[in-house]
């Protein structure tokens, strides 16, 4: 594998993590914020990863980024200011434990991630040295 291969697979990499990362904290900031119909509800959003080939190696990349189509969660909650006219207030079907797992896992993608380019750079500064004595 070339270092070329390497960057780019490590920095396809990063950016997809980033962008997952990026998408639930968005989900996460909206966890909990109300809406008066289910219309209006904050749909969560995640991404939806593809592999790719880069010289003999393969690495990964985003395909799509999809809404999440659950039902909102519906509270009856009279006082609410945006409550309807059965007291009805609807939040976002977000599972805040399943996004934060997803964040942590994201997050040590992209440190690996950072890793191997980290690693290639060490080896590629190596190369250089050993050419230099």
């Amino acid at each position: 594998m070339s270092f070329q291969a390497l960057y780019a697979i490590s920095s396809q990499s990063m950016f997809t993590q980033d962008v997952r990362i990026n998408l639930v904290a968005g989900n996460l900031a909206n966890a909990e914020v109300a809406a008066n119909s289910e219309n209006a509800v904050f749909q969560s959003q995640d991404v939806v990863m593809t592999s790719t080939r880069v010289e003999n190696s393969f690495g990964v990349m985003v395909s799509e980024i999809v809404k999440n189509n659950k039902p909102a969660n519906v509270r009856y909650q009279p006082d609410h200011p945006l409550a309807n006219d059965e007291g009805q207030v609807f939040y976002p079907a977000i599972d805040t434990v399943e996004q934060v797992a997803a964040m942590m896992s994201s997050a040590r993608s992209f440190e690996t991630a950072v890793s191997l380019f980290s690693t290639g750079r060490h080896m590629q500064d190596r190369v250089v040295d050993l050419i230099n004595l």
